[in-house]
Order: C-alpha cells, then structure tokens, then sequence
C-alpha cells in the first residue's frame, strides 16, 4: 500500500509542478481538440475534491483527541488526503484546459484558476505533514481553517463564472431594494430590455464567462456582438443572429437560452422583436411611444401610472381573479400586494361586449383599463363610467366620438386618458374640461386640429396632450441597401441584384472601392454585371431622410490558375486546413475561423510562392482574409506582392497597408486587390506580415496578431 502511495504521491507532486508551469505561460497555450474534451470534464471531477476536502476536515476533527491512531485509522486519514490531493489537482488541470476555450476571462476565472491552484498545493502539503498537524493543535487550526476558506472562496468565484455575480452568498447578502419605476418614468432599454437580458442572458454572456465572445451587460459590448457578428441587423432574415437563436427548436443546439436554463416567454421574446425592428434605442423613454406601438402596448402594462399612490379598497378575491381571466382579457395587481387592479384586453376579433359587463364585480379596484384597438362605441363609455377607481384609460383606435365624451365626466380620479387614432375632435375633449384629475390626454391621430389644441391648452392649463411625435426637422437614416446576390465567387458574368424595402429610395453605388455619394456614384438599375473582383459598395438616398450607411461587399474572379504553389512558412498547426490548396479551392470561408477553410498564421508571416510553366499575361491579383478583432485577427500590417520571370529576381509590383481598427468591431471578409498594367510572369510571390503588437485599446495589446487567409485569385 505503501508502495502506491508514493506512486501517487509522485505523480501529484509533479501535477502541481506542472500546473504552476502552464498557469505561468497560459497566455501562450493552445490546446488540442482532444485536450479541450478533457478540460470540459471539469464540471464531472469537480465534485470529488470538494467532497474529499471536508471529508478530511471532518476525519481529522473527529480524531483530533486521539494522539494514537491505530493502523487502520491512520491509513483511513491518510488515504483521504491523499486522495482529496489528487483529485484536486486533476481538477485544477482540467479546469485551466476549459479556461483556454475562447469565452473565459475576467476576475473571477482568475481568482478561481489560482484558488484552484492553492487548495491543490495545501492539501499536498497537508498530506506531507499530516503527522505534525495531528500532534500540533495551531497547526491543526490553520490547516483546516485556510482549507475550508480556499474551498469556500474558490467555490463561489466558480459559482460567479456560472451562475453569475453573488449567486453563493445571494441569499444572504443584503439586497438592494429593487428601484421601481412609474410609466412616465420607464426607459425602454433600462427598465424593459436590461432586465430580460439579466434574467436570461448575462448568466452565459458576462466579462468571467463570454460565451461565443459575447458580453451583454454593457449596451456598447451588447451592440459590439461576439464572435459570429452582431446581433441584429434590420435589413437581414428574421433581424438577424439573435432573433434566430431564440426561435430554433429547444433541441438545438444553438438554441438561446441553452436547454435547461430559464426560457424566454412570448412576451418577451416579442419585446425584443419589436424593440429591435424599432431600431433598438437605448435612451427613449417608454412614455415617449405612441399608445399604439407594439412595444409599448406589450411593455406598459409591467408599470403603473400611479406611482405610489396608496389603494385602500379590500382586493378582489383570488377565485374571482381567476374565473374572470381568460386569453384575451388579462387582469392583474399593478404591482405585488396591490388591492388595485389594470386589465388589458387582446384581440379585436374575439372581444364580446359582455366582457365588460362581467366586470362589474370588481369594477371599483380597477385603476388601469385598456380596450385599444377593440370595438369600443360610445354606448359601452356609459358603463365604463362606473369605474370610479379608475386612474388610466386607453381607448386608442376604437370607436369612440365627441358624443361619448360627456359620460366619462364620472371618472372623477382620471389622470390619464389615451384617444390616439379615433374620430373625437377638440368638441369631445372640451366635455372634459370639469375633470379637475385629468393630467394626460394622448391625441395623436384625432381629428384635434392645431387651433384647437392651441384653444384647449388655455382652457385646460393643468392639461398635458401628447400629439405624437413630430419631426419636420428631425432626418432618420434611412437603413442600408441589401445586396441579394448569394455567391461571392464568380463564375460567369452574373447580374447585381441591390434592393431597399423603403419605397421611392435611390440606391447608388461604386465598384472601384471609393465611397457612394448622391452626385456622382451612378444610380442603381438592373443590369449591370459583375465579371470581375471587386467590391461593390453602395448606400440608399431619399428626401426627407438621413442618407444611410454603407453597405458593401467583396466579389472575387479568377481566370488563371497557378502551375505550382507552395506556402515558405506552415499556417498554425490549429489552422492547416487543406494546406497550400485551401486557397486555391474557390470554397470561401464562413466568419468561423475554426471551419477548416482557413489558414491561420501567427509567428510567421504567410509566404505564398507560385509560378507557371509559361510566361503567363497578369493584371490582377487578390487575397481574401478575415479580420475578427475579438480572437486576435487582425488585418496584416502589410501586404506586398512580387513578380518577374527569373525565381531569383523578382519585383515588388505593389505593397498594402491596411488602416489597422480603433476599437472592437464584428467580424468580416477583407480582399486585397492589386491591379497593375497587364504584364507576362512566371514567378509570384505573396508576403502578408501579421501586426506584431495589438494595439493598446485591445484585451490582448502587446500580444502578436493573426493573419487568415481563405482564397487567392488571380486575373
């Protein structure tokens, strides 16, 4: 037995050193496939060393009285230690070999790697020295007193990286009170969209645990995106990567939120539609939307216009609540304890007058009543005027005229009332002038004309009337033109196919790579045909509107095929793809460098050597990379090609150097295209340099850069 456990001893001993090692040069570590399935069993192993660990907490305090162990004692004891030992250090390996996948940084995966490291060196020296810890009682304390503190400490920064901040000592900590806001109030971004995307998405998506290199808990790192591009785009299927991870089936698995986290429920997955269809504003205010907007009538109902006016009144029965609830008439408290009651009403086609009259059981706890778009007249405001607790009324787009008005003279606790997109004139709201409540009136789309409004603000001064928004010298960007050709490699001459779903916009576009302008870029007409590489870029104008951004993208030809080729330097043994024939396969890589149709280099530059077996007429040459800021990739810090016909002598035909990012931005395709006076060749060569300092706005400044190349074409 003895025997094993030196064996094991050994081997532990040498894990720890190798561990410290890799924990030293980890910013240079690149793991194998085969080594990331091992690092990924960290979550299996981890179970072992936390048990072992209080298991020989609880031995040695068991037998602490005793100074003489017997033989079966001690070994019991001293097995457990040496088992918690190697355990621990094997689960401290696997654990950094998982934090080298791309996604973990932070604080807390460093406060967890070194804690991981320490309990792993204690409980080696614990095993070392268990006979004087068993004989030394201060000893004793300190050793059991550092191990249950690492082990704590440890746990919960794992829990961090997990779960998320504080998910240990949550419920004890102290919360803060949560902050709860009024409708006038809300902002779109900080009281709506933020707190699904905490509840759902952070857990995976934080600075300790960036899955897919995606951060949501700033909107700067939420709109930077991850590693697969941003998250939304208007003008894309479905609006884009986001929206189409959270509607694949369950068992998929890109699916957003992963099978086994908390789920989005349909209300909040058509927030997030709407909020990003809308433009996905981060400072608009909720209040700012009109009664009909989609987000608004979905958001709205979460906040109360009465801010913290005390109710009363006794709360209506729980059974009640229940019988008079149904799919399209929703009643609940306006916020958690509340006896006071808001009911919203969906979908036109299946509302029934006698849905109201059902309410009469609890009409004096309503507060809040919205019947927008259902087929409301002005008989059914008779009844409505018996809600005498009422403090919000929104009955946008409904039938309602001047006549009706007169009746909700009764609703002597009105604030706020929404008549948007009805017939009812400044005739029906100046029935309204005794209701000394009244705040808010929103009339956008009402047959108020300006001399009335002007008219009603004087009799009403106590009055605010929201008549929508109005932006004669406010220009919207339009968004940009959509370019629907699939292919980036050309065949045949194939036709460009530009489009813009904004009726009346003028598309223009260049293909020499100088910027669209409304002058002198000609205006797209179809027809025209791409033959050739070359980047098509093109922007979408209309008056009255902000010119929009530009779209543009990359084409490429190649007519001329090399007789032999070889690379002077190898890619990256991670990016090897097909070797030298990867690029010259016309498979054009995807924005997933790891798909095998990419060449990485780091420590070299690329080196293309290629040569024909004639003289070979040249005019155009091309390289297809990729730039992702985000894993190190960068554009290279310079590109040069050379050419003549003796392999000894050749000509630098011409060098790029590429203007290097700023800042952090989504991954793209990047050509380089050289053009030059036709000439006859025999010999070619290509060197790209990589950037050998990031920059120092970069999580990696000072580290060398990444050049990717998937394709050469040549004409």
């Amino acid at each position: 037995m003895r025997y094993w456990k030196n064996i094991i001893y050994n081997i532990v001993f040498a894990g720890n050193c190798l561990l410290f090692f890799l924990l030293l040069v980890e910013d240079r570590l690149v793991m194998p496939l085969w080594l990331q399935v091992v690092g990924r069993m960290h979550p299996l192993v981890l179970h072992f060393p936390v048990v072992l660990l209080l298991m020989v907490v609880v031995w040695e305090i068991a037998y602490r009285k005793r100074f003489q162990l017997s033989e079966t004692e001690d070994e019991t004891g001293s097995t457990l230690l040496l088992l918690a030992a190697a355990f621990t250090n094997l689960a401290a390996l696997m654990g950094l070999m998982l934090s080298l996948e791309p996604g973990y940084e932070g604080d807390a995966i460093l406060w967890h790697k070194w804690g991981g490291f320490f309990l792993s060196i204690l409980s080696l020296l614990w095993y070392a020295v268990k006979h004087p810890v068993r004989r030394s009682r201060s000893l004793f304390v300190v050793m059991c007193s550092l191990t249950i503190g690492a082990l704590i400490l440890t746990a919960h920064q794992g829990a961090t990286i997990t779960h998320g901040e504080d998910f240990l000592l949550a419920p004890i900590s102290t919360k803060e009170e949560e902050i709860t806001v009024s409708l006038q109030e809300a902002m779109v971004y900080d009281h709506v969209i933020e707190p699904i995307l905490e509840k759902k998405c952070i857990s995976c998506h934080n600075t300790s645990k960036a899955k897919g290199e995606l951060i949501m808990e700033t909107r700067s790192a939420l709109f930077r995106g991850g590693k697969n591009g941003i998250l939304w785009d208007t003008t894309a299927k479905k609006f884009g990567l986001m929206m189409q991870r959270l509607h694949l089936p369950l068992e998929e698995k890109k699916h957003m939120p992963p099978k086994g986290k908390p789920q989005l429920t349909p209300e909040e997955l058509s927030i997030l539609y709407h909020w990003i269809k809308a433009g996905a504003d981060t400072t608009g205010r909720l209040i700012a939307l009109h009664p009909s907007d989609s987000l608004y009538i979905l958001a709205s109902s979460s906040f109360s216009e009465g801010g913290d006016e005390l109710f009363t009144f006794e709360p209506a029965s729980p059974d009640l609540i229940n019988d008079l609830n149904d799919h399209y008439r929703v009643i609940s408290p306006i916020a958690k304890g509340s006896p006071a009651l808001q009911i919203d009403f969906y979908t036109s086609a299946n509302y029934q007058p006698d849905q109201l009259e059902e309410l009469k059981q609890i009409q004096d706890k309503v507060v809040s009543l919205n019947l927008s778009k259902m087929p409301v007249t002005d008989p059914d405001l008779q009844f409505i005027a018996s809600f005498n607790s009422l403090r919000n009324l929104n009955i946008s787009f409904t039938g309602v005229t001047d006549s009706g008005m007169a009746a909700l003279n009764g609703l002597t606790s009105l604030r706020h009332l929404s008549l948007a997109g009805t017939k009812v004139s400044g005739e029906g709201i100046r029935k309204l002038s005794g209701l000394s409540s009244l705040q808010k009136i929103y009339t956008w789309g009402t047959k108020l004309s300006p001399d009335d409004l002007i008219a009603l603000r004087k009799q009403m001064p106590g009055v605010k009337f929201e008549t929508g928004f109005e932006g004669d010298t406010i220009l919207m960007p339009l968004n940009p033109p959509i370019i629907e050709n699939q292919e980036s490699i050309i065949v045949d001459a194939v036709p460009l196919k530009l489009k813009h779903f904004m009726k009346g916009a003028e598309i223009r576009y260049t293909l020499d790579g100088s910027e669209p302008d409304s002058i002198l870029s000609p205006v797209y007409k179809p027809g025209i045909l791409l033959q050739n590489t070359l980047v098509v870029k093109t922007r979408a104008y209309k008056k009255g509107w902000a010119t929009s951004a530009t779209n543009l993208r990359y084409f490429y030809h190649s007519r001329i095929t090399p007789d032999a080729t070889v690379l002077i330097n190898r890619p990256d043994s991670l990016y090897r793809g097909n070797g030298v024939k990867t690029l010259f396969d016309e498979v054009k890589g995807d924005m997933n460098f790891r798909s095998g149709k990419w060449l990485g280099f780091k420590s070299k530059p690329l080196e293309l050597r290629l040569s024909f077996k004639n003289p070979t007429l040249v005019s155009s040459f091309t390289v297809s990379t990729l730039v992702d800021t985000r894993s190190y990739i960068m554009p290279p810090a310079s590109v040069e090609l050379w050419g003549g016909n003796k392999e000894n002598d050749l000509k630098r035909l011409g060098i790029i150097k590429p203007p290097q990012p700023q800042t952090d931005s989504a991954a793209g395709n990047v050509g380089y295209i050289f053009r030059f006076e036709p000439m006859l060749l025999k010999y070619m060569k290509l060197i790209a340099r990589p950037v050998p300092r990031l920059p120092s706005w970069h999580k990696g400044k000072g580290e060398r850069s990444w050049v990717f190349a998937d394709e050469i074409f040549i004409e």
